[in-house]
């Protein structure tokens, strides 16, 4: 398993670790993020099928909120824990 370690989006304090033999978050990820309406009282967030963790990661910028991000494949949430 090839890994890559990229800044997320240019962030330089934000690392996401892929595998470059498999699946990797593209734009599509990010513009989904920008979708979900986040409210000062919202204080948990839960991302099914989370992948390497590029919503996550993504919507930590932008809530306080307690992020969980579920994924099945071990291989991907191994990647996630890397990346948080």
């Amino acid at each position: 398993m090839p890994l890559v370690c990229n800044e997320l989006l240019g962030r330089e304090l934000l690392k996401i670790y892929q595998d470059t033999d498999s699946f990797n978050f593209s734009i599509d990820s990010i513009l989904l993020a920008n979708f979900v309406s986040i409210t000062k009282r919202v204080n948990k967030i839960c991302d099914l099928c989370s992948g390497n963790a590029p919503i996550p990661l993504y919507l930590s910028l932008r809530s306080k909120a307690k992020i969980i991000g579920v994924e099945v494949q071990h291989d991907s949430y191994n990647l996630a824990k890397m990346s948080i």
